[in-house]
Formats: structure tokens, C-alpha cells, sequence
């Protein structure tokens, strides 16, 4: 087998276009994922050969080597769409292993670069991935924030309990280190997580940018998120309190009475019309 992978990797370096991409296939369908494997393979990524391009992508989708995604890295800004649609795919297919590459890699990387990364971090998810997230927006303009945002809204709709509360930890620790004149992105970012987290302890930090003094942007997101769930709040009470006040009717009466009785109609009524305007948030 040794001689045989030797052979294979000497055709991807040396052989002619049509051997190369018949040795990738092998590899690929081999599963050889060792990082000098992957690492001879990524060189084609630069090639200006649009075929060896294609089936040296091939070989990282087919094999995802854990051990060595950086040499997908440099697609995910590719002049080539789909070639980057192919990256996000596989860097999202190796999981936990690229998440530390793509935080690292996003600092100076072109916009294009950023955007695919953060589409991967935010399918990977997990804590590291999370707060990559989070360290994007520190430095992101109003667009690219929103996109990063955007992408964040379904992972925050499937997390549940510990996962959720450790998320609005780590956005509370980010907000609080925010400077939020010189980082106004960021912090209108921010706000609009809280707002979807909806933990009731932030608005603590949401009512400092309500004042005139905030810029327009910061002063109308803190505001707005402020309302919202204010009004998510007091509907949530008045539902409790009509169930209560239905309840206390329906004690002293008989089933058929109860069903019959105008005010028990009444606060259903009323308790779907809340429940309808509460889902809407």
C-alpha cells in the first residue's frame, strides 16, 4: 500500500492533466486523509487549471480531512462562486476542526472570505464557533453585521437550555466590553440579539443607549428591542391573568355551565387574541 500511495501522489505532482485528476479520484475514493496527502493536494486549489481545481476540490469533499482543512481555506473567496459554495460545504462537513482556522483566518480576509467563514461557524455552532461569531461583529460594518446576524437567528431558535444560557452569557461579556460610540455596528448588533435571546436582565444595559445623547441607529435598535419585549412581558402576565380569572369562574361551576358562561367565552376570546399577538414576536 505504501508503494502504491507513492506512485498515486507522484502522478498528482508530476503526471500529466488527465493522470493527476485520475489519482485524485483514487485518493479521494481511498479515503487517504494524512496531512501530507492533503497538504500536496491543496496546492492544486491555486492551480490555473480549471479541471485540476475541480477534482482536487473533489478529493477534499469526498475525504474531509479533519487533520488539514486549512488548504479549503483559501476557496472560501474564490473567483468562482460555485468553487466557494463547495468550500463552505466541506469546511462545514469537517466541523470543530476548521472553526479555530476560520476565527483566525478572518481577521484581515477580504469581506467574501468573512461572509463564507461565518456561514460555516454558524452551521458548525458550538461555543468556539459562537464567539468566533460574536468577535467578527466587533469589527464588522452595518452590512456585514446584519448578514452575521441573519445567519445566527436559526441557531438561536433550535438552542435549549444550558446552550442557550451559556450563548447569552457570552453576548452579555461582549456587550459589556463593547465601546459603543467608536464600535456602533457591534453594539447595534448586540442589541439585536439580546432582543431575540429575550432575557429580561438585559435591559439593564439597553436602557444606558435609550438617551438622546446615542447615536440615531443605537438609541432606536435599544429602544425598540426595550419595547418589544416589554409588550411580550405584559402579554404573557395578562394571558396568566385571564387564565386565573377564567379558572376562578370555572371553579363554581359545572362543566356545561362554565362551557355556556358568557364571561368564560369572553377571556378565551381574549386569551387567543394574546397568545396570537405574543407569537408574533
Amino acid at each position: 500500500m505504501d508503494n502504491t500511495l507513492q506512485d498515486l501522489l507522484t502522478l498528482v505532482e508530476k503526471g500529466s492533466v488527465e493522470q493527476r485528476c485520475a489519482a485524485l479520484l483514487v485518493l479521494g475514493a481511498l479515503k487517504i486523509s494524512n496531512a501530507a496527502t492533503a497538504k500536496l493536494v491543496g496546492t492544486l486549489l491555486d492551480s490555473a487549471n480549471p479541471v485540476l481545481k475541480d477534482y482536487a476540490l473533489r478529493y477534499f469533499e469526498e475525504v474531509q480531512p479533519k487533520n488539514n482543512p486549512a488548504q479549503l481555506l483559501k476557496m472560501l473567496d474564490d473567483g468562482d462562486k460555485e468553487m466557494q459554495e463547495r468550500a463552505v460545504r466541506s469546511l462545514t462537513g469537517v466541523g470543530q476542526a476548521a472553526v479555530t482556522l476560520l476565527i483566525q483566518g478572518s481577521q484581515d480576509a477580504t469581506r467574501v472570505w468573512q461572509m463564507n467563514a461565518a456561514r460555516v461557524l454558524a452551521a458548525v455552532r458550538g461555543k468556539a464557533a459562537l464567539k468566533g461569531l460574536l468577535q467578527m461583529l466587533s469589527g464588522g460594518t452595518d452590512e456585514t453585521n446584519k448578514v452575521i446576524c441573519d445567519l445566527l437567528t436559526p441557531a438561536l431558535r433550535e438552542m435549549e437550555g444550558k446552550e442557550l444560557d451559556a450563548f447569552y452569557d457570552e453576548v452579555e461579556r461582549f456587550a459589556a466590553k463593547l465601546d459603543v460610540k467608536q464600535q456602533r455596528p457591534a453594539a447595534v448588533s448586540t442589541m439585536r440579539l439580546l432582543g431575540q435571546l429575550g432575557r429580561p436582565q438585559a435591559r439593564r444595559w439597553l436602557f444606558k443607549y435609550i438617551g438622546a445623547d446615542q447615536h440615531p441607529a443605537v438609541r432606536a435598535t435599544s429602544s425598540r428591542v426595550v419595547r418589544r419585549r416589554s409588550a411580550s412581558m405584559n402579554r404573557t402576565l395578562l394571558a396568566v391573568g385571564i387564565l386565573v380569572a377564567g379558572g376562578t369562574i370555572v371553579a363554581g361551576r359545572g362543566a356545561e355551565q362554565a362551557e355556556a358562561c358568557p364571561q368564560v367565552v369572553h377571556f378565551q376570546r381574549l386569551l387567543h387574541v394574546v397568545q396570537g399577538e405574543r407569537d408574533k414576536d
